[in-house]
């Protein structure tokens, strides 16, 4: 049932975007695991998140199995396309400095990529937003000036841009 919720998210968000640019081919498929602690609604929105990415053509997302506990790289692999998605607190050791106030961050070790959504800095209603800009940060993406990947939350784009890709 929940899958099936989920499914529904997506489908709605890619029935639903304005035009954006299309790529022939995908540039990669990740696949993104959802933390246990997440609740349907959270994961629906993380999801639709990705669904902005796959609405450009350029990437593709799989939903692996979820995870309680810290995120694993998969067995046996140095390098893995592999996004874990959960959530944090303000009291997580790496928010200091620049990070302080940030309402989520990404970490990437070879093997392991994490998404950590700060869960009292993010809204239901912002939870795409934010999700989408993270996961690009995860695929390996930096800042642009106009798109997804615009660093002011305020202004990330709803689509994807010429700029994001």
């Amino acid at each position: 049932m929940t899958r099936a919720i989920v499914a529904l998210a997506a489908l709605l968000m890619l029935s639903c975007s304005p035009p954006h640019p299309n790529l022939s081919a995908p540039v990669a498929t990740f696949t993104i695991s959802l933390s246990a602690s997440l609740s349907t609604a959270e994961r629906a929105e993380v999801l639709a998140g990705a669904a902005v990415w796959s609405k450009s053509g350029a990437f593709t997302f799989e939903v692996g199995e979820p995870y309680s506990g810290a995120p694993m790289p998969s067995a046996g692999s140095a390098c893995t396309h592999d996004i874990f998605v959960g959530k944090t607190t303000s009291a997580d050791p790496i928010l200091t400095g620049p990070l302080a106030r940030s309402v989520a961050y990404t970490s990437e070790a070879c093997g392991l990529r994490r998404v950590a959504i700060v869960s009292e800095r993010v809204t239901l209603a912002r939870l795409a937003k934010v999700a989408a800009h993270e996961l690009g940060h995860a695929m390996g993406l930096e800042h642009v000036e106009g798109g997804v990947m615009h660093p002011s939350e305020d202004r990330v784009s709803d689509f994807v841009t010429s700029e994001d890709l």
